[in-house]
Parts: C-alpha cells; sequence; structure tokens
C-alpha cells in the first residue's frame, strides 16, 4: 500500500471529490474543504488532474489521475453536492480566489473583460449553451475598443471530462477580425493557474451555463451568464451563486444582446 493510500484511509478529514464535474466540484466539494481549513479540521483533499491551484489552502493535495466524469458525483459524500441543491450555507466558505491570485502581471490600460465560452455536448445532446459567432461579433464590436479582452474555451485533453467537446471554429475568426483578443489556452503555463491569475484582476465576466460560469462567479464583479437549459435554472440557482465572492450574477437568455450594453460604461 502506498504512502497516498494509506492516508487516504486513516485520514480523519479527507475531502474528495471523486472526480465530479468541474462545476459542481467549485459550488460544493471546494467551498466544503475550505470551510475545514478554517476551523483547524482539514487534513487533505484528492480531485481530478489540474486541480491542485484550486485547492491551494490544502495541507495535502492528491491528484486522481482518472478522468472527471458526470456520474462521479452520486457516491460523493459531500453535503449540497448537486448545483440544483446548492444553498451557500453549512459547512461552507469560498477560498478566496481573487485575493489569493491577484497580481501585477496582468494590469493594463483598460480593464479586463474575460468571455468564457464552451462548446460541447450537453446531456447526451447537441450543444445549447453556447455563445456562438454572431455572439461573440457582437461582443467584440461593443466592447473589444474598451477592454483587454481575454476569450476562453478550449481546455488541454486532460482537463476534460465525458462531454465530447467540438470544434466551434471561432478561434481562427477572433484572430483575423480582432487581432487584440487573448486567448488563456495559449497562454504559457498551468492552464487552470493562469485563468485563476487572469480572472483575478477581471471585474467583468461574459460566461455560459456550466463550471465556466461558476468560476467567473468567484472573483467578484459582474458575470453575465447566458444559460438556457440545465439544473442551474431552477432554485434560484444563480440568485444565490454571488455568495461565492459577493459578484453581480445577471442570468440572460433572450436578453442577451441587451445586457452587453451595461459594459458599455
Amino acid at each position: 500500500m502506498s504512502i497516498t493510500q494509506r492516508i487516504l484511509i486513516h485520514s480523519d478529514m479527507n475531502v474528495d471529490s471523486n472526480n465530479m464535474e468541474f462545476g459542481s466540484e467549485l459550488t460544493a466539494v471546494v467551498p466544503y474543504a475550505y470551510w475545514h481549513y478554517k476551523n483547524g479540521l482539514l487534513d487533505m483533499t484528492r480531485s481530478a488532474r489540474g486541480s491542485d491551484p484550486f485547492y491551494y489552502f490544502s495541507p495535502l493535495h492528491v491528484i486522481n489521475p482518472l478522468p472527471r466524469h458526470a456520474g462521479n458525483i452520486w457516491p460523493t459524500k459531500i453535503p449540497n453536492k448537486e448545483v440544483r441543491e446548492f444553498t451557500g450555507e453549512g459547512k461552507w466558505m469560498a477560498p478566496p480566489y481573487r485575493s489569493k491570485y491577484m497580481n501585477k502581471e496582468h494590469v493594463y490600460d483598460k480593464p479586463i473583460l474575460v468571455i468564457a465560452n464552451k462548446y460541447n455536448m450537453e446531456w447526451g445532446r447537441d450543444p445549447v449553451n453556447y455563445l456562438d459567432l454572431k455572439k461573440i461579433t457582437f461582443i467584440l464590436n461593443k466592447l473589444g475598443d474598451k477592454y483587454t479582452v481575454f476569450y476562453n474555451r478550449r481546455m488541454p485533453d486532460y482537463l476534460k471530462d465525458d462531454q465530447l467537446h467540438k470544434d466551434l471554429g471561432e478561434h481562427n475568426f477572433i484572430r483575423q477580425v480582432y487581432p487584440d483578443v487573448r486567448f488563456i489556452d495559449e497562454m504559457e503555463g498551468d492552464y487552470n493557474l493562469n485563468q485563476l491569475r487572469v480572472y483575478a484582476n477581471c471585474d467583468h465576466f461574459i460566461s455560459v451555463q456550466g463550471g465556466n460560469s461558476i468560476l467567473a462567479s468567484y472573483f467578484g464583479g459582474t458575470n453575465i451568464v447566458y444559460a438556457v437549459k440545465g439544473n442551474e435554472l431552477s432554485g434560484g440557482f444563480y440568485h444565490k451563486i454571488g455568495a461565492l465572492s459577493g459578484c453581480e450574477v445577471v442570468h440572460v437568455r433572450e436578453d442577451f444582446y441587451q445586457s452587453i450594453y451595461r459594459y458599455e460604461s
């Protein structure tokens, strides 16, 4: 038996995400672990590859090399692990990612705007919650001159879960038409660490349903979330998720284009 296996067995407070979906991990597992850390009770944490920066506070963080999978949520012994159950109460405290990862590197003449998109199969069907080229073009036409824009969609293969990721074809289009836009997936170094460092210096986010909208809600400021389907649409989730950081979360659907004007001033 390895040292890690012995620790997993004998640890008094081992918080294990079981490689569940990223969004549920951010709303349930990470704050549960951080609450135990702040109360002097946390011994170790365990999660998927690339998760180290999210558990910076853990006395010992162990990597589970297996891929993430949506079904991994069910055996996980974490309170309120489904996003529909989210309360932000009880043994729950969101780690202060903004103060931890704020830096002097990502400071520019214009404020940062992060566009956090996705394009993958959802519930075994074609993508539903994503910003298409028309929406991306609208955002960049309206806001590209006012902000230092970071676009975030593609991630390294080793971080992907069981949802089939598809090609939206927007990267080459953005490069050609909006050459000043920066791509987080093309930055040198660790992808998740780069996300946290850029996001920590940002007050303006446009994201879509899922884990990327939850991560964008960890940093204060305002997060416009485009969501047309998902468990988050019930139970007032988007009214509650601001508890992660005091972020103003604005859920939009049919009123997406109108919502973008709030970032013009």
